[in-house]
């Protein structure tokens, strides 16, 4: 991202602010390349080997730098000062590669470097919300109405480097059982029972939240919530339904 000159940040192209993303380091470009990962592990006594209790990543942090081609006013500082300091993570990317998406927030300091007479760049640190960057969100639609009781086939493909967890509107056609079987994630079946007709159900597998249109449904779900692994995921589903996806891919 540090070889593009033109940044996005919150909508706003810095560009056309007058912002040119500059490289402030002699020489080749730094960037971060895997986040930090930390390994959780127990020792005792009298045995060598450590156990293992997995890992745990860092949120990605970086320094962009920004040359203003303007002598900046106290109001036009204050501008762009609102510009870039939020109150929360907001999407962050390149024009040069818009399919890699950061959410992020500038922390710790900040410095305007400029000549005494407000001609200069601002150099700030970002912090984003998770150890990955996104993809756009993808919307996806998918009509079952004519399922029958030997289910339908499909394929999604994960283009990301992580498991991806959807979120899921289903709509009923009819009074009924709604399964979904992940082939490619050890036979994985993601099932609400007793459903009806007409009733929409909302799921955020990532956070894992349940919805629906008529009445509580989480004793009627397996909890087991969707997750595509990386790459094709075989489906297949049953019962008659429409269901509408909304998903990220991550990205190291």
């Amino acid at each position: 991202m540090r070889e593009s000159i033109s940044i996005v940040y919150d909508g706003i192209h810095l560009l056309e602010e007058n912002g040119i993303q500059i490289n402030d380091d002699s020489g080749l470009f730094t960037e971060a390349f895997i986040a930090t990962k930390t390994i959780n592990e127990e020792k005792i006594r009298g045995k060598d080997e450590p156990y293992y209790f997995g890992v745990e990543r860092e949120p990605l942090s970086f320094p962009l730098s920004f040359y203003f081609d303007e002598s900046l006013s106290d109001e036009r500082r204050r501008e762009i000062a609102r510009l870039l300091d939020k109150e929360y993570y907001k999407p962050l990317f390149s024009v040069d590669d818009p399919q890699r998406i950061y959410y992020a927030m500038c922390v710790d300091s900040s410095q305007h470097i400029h000549n005494g007479i407000q001609m200069g760049y601002v150099t700030l640190n970002f912090r984003t919300n998770s150890p990955y960057a996104y993809s756009p969100v993808y919307f996806d639609e998918f009509d079952f109405s004519e399922n029958t009781v030997d289910g339908t086939e499909f394929t999604f493909v994960n283009n990301g480097d992580m498991e991806c967890k959807p979120y899921l509107s289903i709509t009923m056609i009819e009074n009924g059982d709604l399964k979904i079987v992940n082939f490619s994630n050890s036979g994985q079946e993601f099932k609400f029972t007793s459903l009806v007709k007409d009733e929409i159900v909302t799921v955020d597998c990532e956070s894992e939240e349940i919805d629906s249109s008529i009445t509580y449904r989480f004793d009627d779900f397996n909890d087991q919530y969707l997750s595509f692994v990386r790459g094709n995921n075989y489906l297949k589903i049953y019962g008659k339904c429409l269901i509408k996806l909304k998903y990220q891919f991550k990205m190291k």
